[in-house]
């Protein structure tokens, strides 16, 4: 097999797939990325907090009303597709071996390495689903932090293996063989159809090597399919650089109908392709800029290719931001970002008008504006920089957006920029943990860029802690309490739905049968079986001491508790007049799946893909666990007013 390998000079960077966008059914906005562990929480702060969360606020939340996430009943569905190991895995920085004919080891035990569902779309005639993977994602989010954990002094995770996970990072075979740093549990990512009327799942990988060679595609984040062509926008995994962490992008090409390769090319100009997004009119794509061009950092490219030459885009869009999921509102495509070098806080933009059946043009490019930022909402601006947009929909007159948190970039933000904030114990960790970021919020907007444009917050808070730093008796910093900068009151609960560790609101969305369905991400399980788990040495190695087994084993069980409530939470507003209620929040009943960025609408049925961050399943944990992502067909929402709780007022 040929290499992929890192140019010289250039850093051993991964592909960060925390920030990754996917793609949905054809005319709805597309997906967003996964979880990095926080440095920064703290072993006896855990079980101070978690008791008396637990006293104060009943079960699911921290700091608020209780919220009863146990699920009496499970949508119906049933699971049409799944990863299945790849490979065995033997010791850590030993070569991967190959699987025996009937799936067992001669050494070693069977990996999945394909954990992740990313961009994902359905064709054009609604036959079939196609999707790209990303491989090992939790070693490379948690990677992701290597540089703001050593500013803080904690220094980049450590290789760990658990029942459940591994994490190889430089020591891996590949990383010292081929060069890949850090990055050395990125394998090569597969892409995917499903045949609706056959149930029959093919494996589209090409044989290219410009895309299979070990490190030379970090994993494909955003899919589109339009006029007889499925389009797959992968990224090298970080050689490149620019103004993200990820790579160069290629986009791969295939004919729908029968699933013919059709090529693929690099686009060196950008590093990081968010989402395809088809409002029936033209096919759009979100990227970022390698090199920031007049003060901005995003455009936004509409194909113009065919069958014949699949690779022709026109810009669109530009504009600071990164433009991630987009929506059609109010006569114009809107434009959900992430904030990058020329843009500081994530938000929404706003094209020129366009009507309905029309696509912008080339004149369009500098007629965007931005609308909104999370700097005019969270008081306190670290944490607002920690947020970043979420998929978006028209609903009853208005925009649903959800406004997502990057775990952790918080909390190190805010010791990175006032020193006096650095913990001296574990308690002021996790405190400043729940005080600098925020968890996952839902809003709703019209009449956008106009002088009456109007929002409102549907989950979140009315207040937030924040980091005054001239407050305090000696002048020399406090946390004070804010009131969020627009004045808005929580209209239906809690940031996260009312728990505190949902830290996606819509990482996937989607409108099906007059419903708006969010798909989230539920850090629980990284954190009590990652983060607390002693098999690991995490907490060894940021606190550069022992640290007993037993009581992070113990701490780690009685903050989280609930094995069945570790999966994704994900989320049904049945009508624009009335609070969400769940849809699971136990991740499909596989607590590995702690993320649902995936939702495919195709034939008047609703299906969904689901994120996982585990290598293997630990039978005496839960049997219900699988390892890799999943394909579910949902195949009954229950009626308007069911049985399901609302999320916490």
């Amino acid at each position: 097999m040929k290499v992929r390998r890192r140019e010289a000079g250039q850093p051993a960077e991964h592909f960060r797939f925390t920030r990754s966008v996917v793609s949905n059914g054809r005319t709805s906005a597309r997906r967003h990325g996964a979880v990095a562990v926080v440095a920064a929480l703290t072993v006896a702060a855990l079980a101070t907090a978690g008791a008396q969360s637990a006293a104060a606020a009943g079960s699911g939340t921290i700091g608020g009303p209780a919220v009863n996430f146990h699920e009496p009943w499970t949508p119906p569905f049933k699971v049409l597709a799944q990863e299945t190991p790849t490979e065995c895995f033997v010791a850590i920085g030993e070569k991967h071996l190959p699987l025996k004919a009937d799936g067992t080891c001669a050494k070693g035990v069977p990996t999945t390495t394909q954990t992740y569902m990313l961009g994902s779309t359905v064709s054009s005639d609604e036959k079939s689903l196609w999707w790209g993977t990303g491989t090992s994602v939790m070693c490379a989010n948690l990677h992701s932090f290597d540089a703001s954990l050593t500013k803080a002094g904690f220094g980049p995770v450590p290789a760990f293996r658990t029942k459940e996970a591994v994490c190889e990072f430089e020591q891996s075979y590949n990383a010292k063989t081929y060069g890949l740093g850090r990055a050395g549990d990125n394998q090569p990512p597969k892409i995917y159809q499903y045949v609706i009327a056959t149930k029959k799942l093919i494996d589209r990988t090409p044989a290219d090597p410009e895309l299979t060679d070990i490190g030379a595609i970090g994993g494909y984040r955003a899919a589109g399919a339009f006029n007889g062509v499925v389009l797959m926008a992968g990224l090298e995994p970080g050689i490149g650089g620019g103004t993200g962490s990820a790579g160069y992008v290629h986009i791969a090409a295939f004919n729908e109908k029968t699933g013919e390769y059709l090529g693929q090319r690099q686009y060196k100009e950008y590093n990081n392709p968010k989402n395809f997004f088809d409002d029936g009119a033209a096919l759009y794509l979100g990227v970022n800029l390698t090199t920031p061009h007049a003060g901005n950092g995003g455009q936004v490219l509409k194909w113009t290719g065919s069958l014949t030459d699949p690779f022709q885009f026109e810009v669109v869009g530009e504009f600071p931001g990164q433009p991630t999921y987009f929506a059609r509102f109010e006569n114009r495509l809107v434009a959900s970002t992430w904030s990058n070098p020329t843009d500081n806080y994530a938000g929404l933009y706003v094209s020129p008008e366009v009507n309905y059946g029309k696509a912008l043009t080339a004149a369009d490019v500098t007629g965007w504006k931005k609308v909104f930022g999370m700097d005019q909402f969270f008081p306190d601006l670290l944490s607002a920089r920690s947020m970043v947009g979420g998929g978006a929909v028209e609903y009853g007159g208005w925009l649903y957006w959800g406004a997502m948190n990057y775990p952790g970039t918080g909390t190190l933000a805010h010791m990175n920029v006032y020193p006096q904030l650095k913990p001296t114990s574990m308690e002021e960790l996790y405190d400043l943990f729940l005080k600098s970021d925020p968890a996952a919020h839902v809003f709703r907007v019209k009449n956008l860029g106009k002088p009456n444009q109007q929002m409102q917050l549907l989950y979140g808070e009315k207040e937030y802690p924040t980091w005054d730093a001239k407050a305090g008796s000696d002048g020399t910093g406090a946390w004070v309490t804010k009131a969020n900068r627009l004045n808005l009151k929580p209209m239906y609960g809690h940031q996260g739905f009312g728990n505190v560790w949902q830290r996606y609101s819509s990482w996937g969305i989607t409108k099906y049968h007059g419903k708006v369905i969010m798909g989230g991400f539920d850090i629980s399980k990284i954190y009590r079986d990652v983060l607390f788990n002693p098999d690991s040495g995490i907490w060894e190695s940021f606190t550069k001491k022992p640290v007993s087994a037993a009581k992070l084993r113990l701490l780690g069980r009685s903050t989280w508790p609930d094995r069945t409530i570790d999966g994704a939470d994900s989320w049904i507003f049945d009508t624009p007049l009335t609070p969400a209620r769940k849809l699971t929040t136990s991740g499909y009943g596989n607590p590995m799946n702690w993320g649902n960025r995936n939702f495919f609408v195709a034939q008047g049925k609703l299906y969904t893909g689901t994120n996982s961050a585990w290598n293997w399943a630990d039978p005496a944990v839960s049997p219900k666990q699988h390892a890799g992502w999943q394909l579910l067909e949902i195949s009954n929402l229950l009626p308007i007013f069911g049985s399901w709780p609302a999320a916490s007022k």
